[in-house]
């Protein structure tokens, strides 16, 4: 699978991402450890949702925001652009 551009991918459904941070949260809830586990089992998975390519993958990190009304996922490349789980986005160039 090729990277999609983020102003494709944004238009994209996302719900099987959805599932993914609902999973995450799920986890994460039972322990900040779980939660970390959960996200390195699926690291391909999540990223791959997210419309990251695998040739890609190493460039991007996965993390979450602040919890308000409840933290999502949300993926950064070395130079600051970001993807969240809800589809939006911030590039930095």
């Amino acid at each position: 699978m090729e990277s999609i551009p983020v102003y494709k991918w944004s238009n994209l459904n996302h719900n099987k991402l959805s599932e993914y941070g609902k999973q995450w949260r799920i986890q994460n809830n039972i322990s900040i450890e779980s939660g970390e586990m959960f996200l390195s089992m699926f690291r391909k998975q999540i990223l791959n949702n997210f419309g990251i390519g695998d040739q890609d993958i190493d460039k991007w990190t996965i993390s979450f925001s602040l919890p308000y009304p409840e933290p999502i996922l949300l993926i950064t490349d070395k130079t600051g652009n970001i993807r969240y789980e809800n589809g939006s986005y911030f590039e930095e160039h």
